[in-house]
């Protein structure tokens, strides 16, 4: 509750800041529930992606963001290598105007875009008597168990930037 308390008392600086971010974003094509399940390996290493429901348009940092809250748990040593990594090879690939510091602000932007979302539906529409409800039934439980891990990564990291003195003025 304190958590929504804070954001909710900032949401005009927020919302502002997450829709200024929003516009000045490079689009790309992204897969839109880019998780370790959607991808399926063979012995070569070659990998495939399926499940492309909300394949379409969508910055690239969503995606980025999404991926690591599914993937795996906070660690920032690890998250800035990979991000690095990530954005190089963007440029590799040719997209120019699109600096690491932009880059990386936009995936902060998203990350807690993301947590905010899952806090409000948590709070708002899982009711202890819902949730319950839900947990009685095998692929929505685990479903319930997968968004907790979710937010739970996420909230991870908002307390990670939230220590980190460059992060706290942005």
């Amino acid at each position: 509750m304190a958590m929504l308390t804070a954001l909710n008392a900032s949401y005009a600086t927020w919302a502002d800041e997450a829709a200024t971010t929003a516009r000045l974003a490079p689009q790309t094509m992204v897969h839109g529930d880019f998780h370790g399940g959607n991808h399926l390996f063979n012995p070569h290493d070659a990998c495939r992606l399926v499940d492309f429901q909300f394949f379409g348009t969508g910055r690239v940092a969503d995606e980025v963001a999404y991926f690591f809250t599914m993937s795996f748990d906070p660690d920032p040593k690890a998250e800035e290598e990979l991000l690095r990594l990530y954005h190089h090879a963007l440029v590799e690939a040719g997209v120019h105007a699109y600096p690491y510091a932009q880059f990386l602000h936009e995936y902060h932007v998203s990350t807690l875009t993301l947590l905010l979302g899952n806090l409000v539906r948590a709070t708002t529409f899982l009711k202890p008597s819902t949730s319950d409800k839900l947990a009685q039934n095998r692929k929505q439980a685990a479903l319930l168990q997968v968004s907790d891990l979710g937010r739970t990564r996420m909230m991870r990291r908002a307390v990670q930037w939230h220590h980190a003195p460059d992060l706290r003025r942005t």
